[in-house]
């Protein structure tokens, strides 16, 4: 999220209680408008066989659900995730998109590099040179996060956590912490990440919606973050209660180059599920907005799926807090949030293309999955003054399998 990383870029950004639909949001509500919030979702038929091997992606494109992945860990998340009786409806009412989406003021996913990260293995979560034993520290990520290594791509990131309960935490508040899955944006050289998960807040961080009432203390985003000098802020789901407790199910996707319609590409398919509603958001890839970035030549940037992660974040403030106490730019001071951590995780890995490869496969192209077996594992640092020193704040005590859980450090 927006709210969450590092110090935005130096740019002057709106002020708080400004609606989504001014121009820092428009390349990204234009092509959602026509696809997606006026678009009625197929509904789901009630004897529908979601094991039915002739069903294809566009098939549960056209039903607002991800597509089915293959691998049977991955599998048996995706059917968790998608029970029977699940009812599917748009974050928004049609039609009503401009008035209904909220922003979030708070920078998950956004970094400003310091000068002396100039190796590869630079996190975009401002981690230091990551040493051989596969730990990393960050000012602002906790959590873990694998590479699709040997010329593989993740097209699909799966996960379900239970909502940590927070309180105020160290020094003064208000206090923030995001909990997210996202593919790419670890490395320098990753431009954006697709993104969505939950936030808990302790304090009034002074977000308001467009009718003045503040944000709640728990709630759903979705965020495809661009590195460059706009900010993407993240986009609230409206219509969804979030509590402490309360079981998330998030499904971020890379769609194939045709879909929604023939001739889309690199869109990205965003889903939510709480309780007995799942909820579809398809967008497509922001345009590069970094003047530095002159061989882009405008285009837009999509996601290439070298990585995929679950972090826990305090994200960057885009304004002063009402106390004055967190400025803009500030990193929020992390709530005490006891542990929290994925319950289930899996990665898909996107089929090979080779049509040779695919023709051997009686089946069907078989999108292998892939836990924290291997993780990067990454701790939160803090500076601390009087005595001046730096301070772990969060780190992961399991980072295994399907699962990292992450413990509040005070």
């Amino acid at each position: 999220m927006t709210m969450g990383q590092q110090s935005p870029p130096e740019s002057s950004l709106p002020a708080a209680d400004q609606p989504i639909r001014n121009a820092l949001f428009a390349p990204l509500v234009t092509e959602l408008d026509a696809r997606v919030f006026r678009r009625k979702l197929n509904p789901l038929p009630e004897d529908l066989d979601l094991l039915d091997p002739a069903l294809e992606v566009d098939d549960f494109v056209r039903f607002g659900l991800p597509p089915r992945p293959t691998d049977p860990a991955a599998l048996q998340l995706w059917q968790e995730m998608i029970p029977q009786g699940l009812k599917i409806m748009p974050p928004f009412e049609e039609g009503t998109s401009g008035d209904y989406m909220l922003r979030a003021d708070m920078a998950v996913g956004v970094t400003r590099l310091s000068a002396d990260q100039g190796d590869d293995d630079v996190t975009q979560a401002r981690v230091g040179a990551i040493p051989r034993g596969r730990l990393g520290s960050s000012r602002n990520w906790s959590g873990a996060a694998i590479f699709a290594n040997h010329g593989n791509r993740f097209n699909q990131v799966i996960a379900s956590w239970t909502v940590p309960a927070v309180s105020p935490g160290n020094g003064d508040g208000p206090w923030v912490c995001s909990t997210w899955i996202g593919i790419d944006g670890l490395r320098r050289w990753m431009k954006s990440m697709p993104q969505m998960g939950t936030t808990q807040v302790v304090g009034d961080t002074g977000e308001r919606d467009d009718y003045g009432m503040p944000l709640p203390q728990y709630f759903a985003w979705w965020q495809w973050w661009l590195r460059g000098r706009t900010i993407q802020a993240p986009v609230v789901f409206p219509a969804v209660t979030i509590a402490p407790g309360k079981k998330v199910y998030c499904c971020v996707t890379l769609l194939p180059p045709d879909q929604p319609d023939p001739g889309d590409r690199h869109y990205v398919q965003f889903f939510l599920r709480v309780d007995g509603v799942g909820m579809p958001v398809m967008l497509a890839p922001p345009p590069t907005n970094d003047p530095a970035d002159d061989d882009d030549g405008g285009r837009r940037v999509p996601a290439t799926g070298a990585s995929a992660e679950w972090i826990l974040e305090r994200p960057t403030a885009l304004h002063d807090s009402p106390n004055r106490n967190v400025k803009e730019g500030d990193l929020f001071p992390l709530p005490d949030f006891g542990s929290a951590g994925a319950d289930d995780f899996a990665a898909s890995l996107a089929p090979d293309p080779d049509p040779m490869v695919v023709a051997s496969i009686a089946a069907g192209p078989i999108t292998p999955a892939v836990n924290f077996r291997t993780p990067l594992k990454l701790r939160m640092m803090e500076h601390r003054r009087e005595p001046s020193r730096m301070a772990v704040v969060a780190k992961p005590v399991e980072a295994d399998g399907a699962k990292v859980t992450i413990a509040y450090q005070d």
